[in-house]
């Protein structure tokens, strides 16, 4: 199957990128050490962000491939507005990285926020669509699979900010206000 070349090279990449993230964390541990020892939180939250994203393009790719229909236009119209509030979360997150210093916390938080917002309101308006055969078994267990894989992304990416906020500890106020997340 053509996915499994690209899972294993997915697999292998990430495998190296984090064997050097673990080698510049332990490195900076032993030049300051007032750095933390979140080798493994770190990791764990990139290994969760790969596996999220490989769960959406594997089962996405599965469904097509086994001649299933495609996601309704409502739901893709939905889907839609979460990915724009995803790449604006992840365009902070790079800029915070890039530039060293926690600016938009509260701010992404908001967009997490309204993510969640959006996942109850879509899964209302789902259920409607399962409950009037709209939207049959297979293509909503796939519209879920994707919207929580995006939720979990979501969070992911605020948990490594938390990490590196603590890291670096770049603002020591933020780390006693930290997001508490639902489990």
């Amino acid at each position: 199957m053509m996915m499994q070349t690209g899972k294993y090279w997915v697999s292998d990449y990430l495998s190296l990128f984090l064997a050097n993230v673990f080698k510049v964390l332990r490195l900076l541990q032993k030049e300051d050490p007032h750095i933390s020892l979140k080798y493994a939180q770190t990791i764990r939250r990139l290994q969760k962000l790969s596996d999220g994203h490989w769960d959406i393009v594997l089962r996405s790719y599965v469904h097509t491939s086994n001649q299933h229909k495609g996601l309704l236009d409502i739901q893709v119209e939905e889907l839609k507005k979460v990915k724009i509030c995803i790449l604006d979360i992840l365009e902070k997150v790079e800029n915070t990285f890039n530039k060293k210093e926690i600016l938009d916390y509260q701010n992404i938080i908001d967009l997490y926020q309204h993510i969640r917002d959006l996942a109850d309101q879509f899964n209302k308006v789902q259920i409607e669509r399962i409950r009037n055969d709209t939207s049959k078994t297979r293509l909503s267990l796939l519209y879920y699979a994707i919207l929580g894989n995006c939720l979990m992304l979501t969070k992911q990416n605020i948990k490594l900010l938390e990490i590196f906020n603590e890291s670096f500890q770049f603002d020591k106020q933020l780390s006693k206000s930290y997001y508490k997340f639902d489990t």
